[in-house]
């Protein structure tokens, strides 16, 4: 993933500078006359938010193990009843949901 931020980062700074360049000329594309800078500003752009996109990668993936434990009841925030899913949480030590809920998911998803 490291590979990936470099990778994303120099085609950032590569793609600042050939904008900057394609506004400093005032180059115009051959087919319809605008300037050449208009397709070249999404490079910089798309390059920093995939940059972005990986380093917070790399945040959550390594933060993970130091972040704290959730409790039970954060885990059945807006679940339909929450004393039922203080009692499946319990049983099975992780939020499982019932075959009943899981039906009626399914059900919605079919009518969408």
């Amino acid at each position: 993933m490291l590979c990936g931020v470099a990778l994303f980062a120099l085609l950032r700074s590569c793609g600042l500078s050939l904008f900057r360049d394609d506004q400093q000329y005032e180059a115009t594309s051959h087919g319809i006359g605008v300037g050449q800078w208009m397709g070249s500003i999404g490079l910089p752009r798309l390059g920093a938010l995939i940059t972005l996109r990986i380093v917070g990668r790399l945040l959550r993936l390594f933060a993970w193990p130091m972040a704290a434990p959730v409790s039970d009841d954060a885990r059945c925030r807006g679940h339909g009843d929450a004393a039922e899913c203080r009692h499946a949480v319990s049983a099975a030590g992780t939020l499982q949901p019932t075959l009943d809920q899981s039906r009626k998911a399914l059900a919605l998803a079919h009518r969408m």
